[in-house]
């Protein structure tokens, strides 16, 4: 601390306070706080360290008291009150730094969670929950969905002989390869087992997988890792298994992981150091472990009218307007949704759009598609892989790169606090840090009573009820309008059936569904603004 002598420092650390009644008696150098007390005029001051407990170093700063008018002699009491606001400061210092520090250690874990700390590749139960996403995606789409699953060749006998150090490093090379390989947002590559990894690869087919798979085999061949024990190659080597299906509901997601590791076991017989591929499947891969004791039923039949309504009802109710090329904007600030499928204004307006000689030409904003193309069946709605906000897609096209048009792609620039009253998701600290990449903090909460002072004290932009039943929902939007922090603040409330199920996706809508903002558009905003012109409006309804 410049312009403060050892001796003093030594003082501070044990807590002593220096009292100066008469500044100009004190010695003057030419240190950066002489030169500002100078400035200043200091006549007199109190100066008394912060001392944090948790801290290798106890002495964190120093409090200090100017007296610039004129010399002033110190009373107990001030002193004695001094002493103890500087204490108070340390002890919430003290506690700030233990709420960061804990923080760090919480998403260190969570990170852990679905990281494979070795190879900074997604762990096995990371590639699980991301594969039936996928899964499920490309059911919809009917789109094919590969998976590569390789292991090192002999790697006991490399450990064995190099020792684990350079097992490690091995492991690290060869991970990097498969990061390197992944080039589209839905590729995922992760750590399978000790030696064992796993690409999974949507919108791809059996031809596109093999290629890749041949690309990481000589990848893994040109970074020439010495393996002496090796029966079959005096360098590191890799045997690689290929699976690809078009999946159906009908079909038990394991299936595919089996085929694979078939593909991979077929490789290894056949003599490792080489690519096999798995195109015809046993039926046992598929069958489902449970028994299904009753015929299901066959999902209702959407027309392209109720296609397009649930697609534009969805974009609409974030704000986003619909445009025409004769009159411009068409807008709608009223209700899209309750409880159950769409609100009567909604429904209201979407038919008297229907009666618009120009309603073919129509489109949303943003958009390039339509409502001509959706009627005639050319377009489906399909998913962006960026965003996972819906998109327009040509029938029959395979849709494999996120070209979607609605997404934001410059990051929001106001910080939005939302709080969600729910059970937080299974994958918090990923959902965390894409809400944050959008400036969003997010807190959980389990009901309205654990809303205490210390997040009432920051302003709150919007409130998320998930999935609570009607009535439960309208108890809690009311107890919370009951606060006088809080009436002005959009309520949202997720309920499976509203919006008739969404017919143009067959997936569940979550709270970054609502929360990642289309090009141009501040949903938080617009739900305030519906808010103000209904004021007996308690909340929003929205699909999940």
């Amino acid at each position: 601390m410049p312009g403060i002598s050892a001796q003093e420092i030594e003082e501070f650390k044990q807590g002593k306070i220096m009292v100066v009644e008469d500044n100009n008696y004190q010695k003057k150098d030419q240190t950066s706080i002489d030169i500002l007390e100078r400035c200043f005029q200091v006549q007199g001051k109190l100066i008394a360290p912060l001392q944090i407990n948790t801290l290798e170093e106890k002495l964190w700063g120093l409090l200090v008291v100017h007296q610039c008018s004129h010399p002033r002699q110190w009373k107990k009491s001030e002193i004695g009150l001094f002493s103890l606001l500087a204490k108070q400061i340390a002890r919430e210092i003290e506690q700030n730094l233990l709420y960061k520090e804990l923080n760090s250690i919480k998403e260190e874990l969570e990170q852990f969670a679905t990281e494979d700390y070795l190879t900074q590749l997604g762990n096995r139960a990371y590639f699980e929950s991301i594969y039936n996403k996928e899964w499920r995606r490309m059911t919809r789409e009917k789109q094919p969905l590969s998976l590569i699953m390789a292991d090192i060749d002999y790697f006991k006998q490399y450990n064995d002989s190099y020792g684990h150090p350079e097992g490690d490093e091995c492991l690290g090379q060869i991970a990097k390869i498969f990061n390197n390989t992944i080039k589209r947002p839905g590729d995922i590559a992760a750590r399978y087992g000790g030696e064992e990894f796993i690409l999974l690869l949507p919108n791809t087919n059996i031809r596109g997988a093999v290629y890749l798979a041949e690309q990481i085999n000589g990848q893994v061949k040109r970074l020439q890792i010495p393996h002496n024990n090796s029966p079959i190659s005096t360098y590191v080597t890799m045997s690689l298994g290929v699976a690809s299906i078009i999946p159906e509901q009908k079909l038990n997601p394991d299936g595919l992981i089996k085929a694979a590791d078939e593909a991979l076991y077929q490789a290894k017989t056949q003599g490792r150091d080489r690519v096999v591929s798995q195109q015809k499947f046993s039926q046992n891969f598929f069958n489902s472990p449970l028994t299904v004791t009753q015929t299901p039923l066959k999902p209702k039949e959407v027309t392209n009218q109720e296609l397009l309504m649930s697609y534009v009802a969805y974009f609409v109710s974030r704000g986003i307007n619909i445009i025409s090329q004769i009159s411009g904007i068409v807008s709608f600030k009223g209700i899209v949704y309750q409880y159950q499928g769409y609100h009567q204004e909604f429904i209201y307006f979407w038919h008297k759009l229907q009666q618009r000689h120009d309603f073919s030409e129509l489109y949303l904003q943003g958009d390039i598609s339509s409502f001509g193309q959706f009627l005639s069946g050319k377009l489906k709605v399909g998913e962006c892989a960026r965003c996972n906000l819906p998109i327009s897609v040509s029938s029959g096209a395979a849709y494999n790169i996120p070209n979607c048009v609605l997404c934001e792609d410059k990051l929001s620039e106001q910080n939005q606090t939302v709080i969600v009253i729910g059970q937080p998701p299974t994958n918090l600290f990923s959902f965390q840090r894409l809400l944050s990449l959008n400036n969003y903090a997010i807190t959980f909460i389990s009901c309205p009573d654990d809303l205490n002072s210390k997040l009432l004290s920051e302003p709150i932009d919007l409130i998320l009820i998930k999935e609570a039943a009607e009535n439960l929902a309208k108890l809690w939007a009311k107890q919370l309008q009951e606060n006088p922090r809080l009436q002005q603040v959009p309520i949202i409330a997720l309920s499976k059936d509203a919006g008739n199920g969404l017919p143009w996706l067959e997936k569940r809508l979550d709270i970054q569904d609502y929360l990642l903002s289309p090009v141009n558009m501040n949903l938080i905003h617009h739900l305030g603004q519906i808010g103000q012109q209904k004021s007996m409006l308690e909340l929003h309804w929205f699909p999940c």
